[in-house]
């Protein structure tokens, strides 16, 4: 009876980072630029990665097959299963990009790899907001989150510079090293998420999480989704800023006189990008701590969830 053969354990990248540290547009871009390799990324919500539509080849339930051969899947519920049904597939992808949640420690999301044989942790870039870090690694309710996110990490993308003046900089890059040891782990400058391929997969092989220990966060984070009517972008943005400094993030889409918009609202900075193909469903999220509440405001949430990581 002949042997199985046995199969190539796939490379695993996680793409980690506080909340709105820009790792969705990091993986936008490298899904638009794979350079010749089929991969699946594994999301919160394949949604708000706005995939050109001439690239997408088929949408079906959970999952975007693109043309360029990749695929993007919602995570869903339940990372186990979605890692599961990727590596079952008959049609297996040359690398597994996992997007992880902004207050996730990747580290725990790392161990699938030690413990499948089939999977290859290949390495975790950690996004960090330039413009943001001090103030949200200062915050007490942050500040082990974001520590545990940056000891797991192989290569720091530092996001945002574009907006920073030259000693701004320099005072991101000591307060950087002084909070944490960073040791000689890459700092990449990266705007817009535009970071070569080559940097993200396949640079920094290994077989090992920087951070062994595993223990859980204890921070608890209350997360709404619900629904938001029509109303003047400001309207809107003082809605949201009556929300501080529980509110940690912000994203969702509505219209006003003239159009729909997306709202985001991540490190106490405010955005309003003009979508006027998209329908303005009213869908909106907000994540913040334990006491946030949006009892007496203009949402209307249909879901709360308190989570702790």
């Amino acid at each position: 009876m002949p042997r199985a053969l046995k199969r190539e354990a796939i490379p695993l990248t996680i793409i980690a980072g506080f909340l709105g540290s820009g790792k969705t547009t990091v993986l936008n871009r490298l899904l638009h630029n794979p350079e010749g390799r089929r991969i699946t990324a594994i999301v919160n919500d394949f949604g708000s990665l706005n995939i050109d539509q001439e690239i997408i080849a088929q949408k079906h339930g959970n999952q975007i097959s693109l043309a360029n051969g990749c695929v993007c899947c919602s995570v869903g519920d339940d990372l186990t299963r979605t890692l599961f049904e990727v590596l079952i597939a008959s049609d297996r992808p040359d690398h597994i990009v996992i997007e992880a949640s902004g207050v996730s420690d990747p580290a725990r999301i790392a161990a699938f790899a030690s413990v499948d044989r089939e999977l290859r942790l290949d390495g975790i870039i950690c996004c960090i907001d330039s413009l943001a870090y001090e103030r949200q690694s200062s915050d007490p309710r942050l500040e082990d989150t974001m520590r545990r996110q940056i000891d797991a990490a192989h290569i720091f993308l530092a996001t945002k510079i574009d907006q920073l003046t030259t000693q701004e900089w320099v005072n991101f890059k000591r307060s950087l090293a002084t909070k944490n040891k960073i040791e000689n782990r890459p700092l990449i400058k990266c705007i817009n998420g535009d970071v070569p391929t080559e940097i993200i997969l396949g640079f920094h092989d290994t077989n090992e999480t920087r951070d062994k220990q595993l223990k859980p966060i204890d921070h608890t984070f209350k997360t709404f989704s619900g629904h938001i009517d029509a109303m003047p972008s400001e309207t809107l943005r003082m809605h949201i800023m009556s929300l501080a400094p529980n509110l940690i993030r912000a994203k969702g889409i509505t219209q006003d006189a003239d159009g729909p918009y997306v709202f985001n609202f991540a490190g106490e900075r405010w955005a309003v990008e003009r979508a006027p193909k998209t329908i303005p469903s009213g869908h909106f999220i907000l994540i913040g701590f334990s006491d946030l509440s949006v009892e007496k405001t203009i949402f209307k949430p249909y879901t709360v969830v308190e989570h702790q990581h």
